[in-house]
């Protein structure tokens, strides 16, 4: 009994060594590629906001309500999920020769086409990616766009006319972006949890007249 529960412990800590391993290289590597990058508005103390606080807090969402036996590459992805599209020198192929082909293939399915935005417009482009990405990529995706939406209260209530513009026009493409996949594609339980959370975020903007 002792030595079952001996290996049993060993088999965990080294199943979390690896995952915070994969999980530590991943924010490193997305720091230092978004070094420079800010994310729009301000924190509470009206400081600037480093961009690297945006995948950090996807993976935290997608953490919260995700169990996978791929964890650590999903919480990667996260970390990652920008840095091909939005970091000069980054490449899927940068990708996948520091983190493997499944990390790589998940953060491509992440990457916004140009060409696919300037055909359909990215309203429509979402929602054909949306609708046809894998399980894995999907669930990124919704935590992804639960972020973008955590403050759409606070814009609300504070009035900014520009803010009150840009809280109408994503919350209300993401209203249809959510109605598509609900009525377009099969969802997992974690999608549905995260559509939740969708919901209840757009739900301020929704209501502007």
């Amino acid at each position: 009994m002792g030595t079952k529960d001996t290996t049993y412990n060993k088999e965990q800590l080294e199943k979390f060594t690896s995952f915070i391993s994969l999980v530590k290289k991943a924010r490193v590597f997305a720091t230092k590629a978004h070094k420079g990058q800010y994310r729009k508005g301000k924190n509470q103390d009206g400081e600037r906001l480093e961009y690297i606080t945006h995948p950090v807090s996807v993976s935290q969402i997608l953490h919260k309500v995700k169990s996978s036996h791929k964890m650590a590459e999903l919480v990667a992805v996260c970390m990652l999920h920008d840095t091909v599209e939005d970091c000069e020198g980054v490449t899927i192929d940068t990708i996948r020769d520091e983190f493997g082909g499944l990390v790589a293939s998940l953060v491509e399915e992440l990457t916004s086409d140009p060409k696919g935005l300037e055909k359909f417009g990215k309203q429509q482009y979402l929602i054909n990616k949306m609708t046809n990405m894998s399980s894995w990529g999907l669930a990124i995706k919704l935590a992804d766009r639960i972020h973008n939406l955590s403050d759409v209260k606070s814009k609300v209530e504070g009035g900014k006319p520009s803010d009150i513009k840009w809280v109408v026009k994503y919350t209300t493409q993401t209203n249809n972006i959510v109605e598509a996949l609900e009525s377009g594609r099969t969802l997992t339980n974690t999608h549905k949890k995260l559509i939740k959370q969708i919901k209840k975020l757009i739900e301020p903007g929704l209501g502007i007249k």
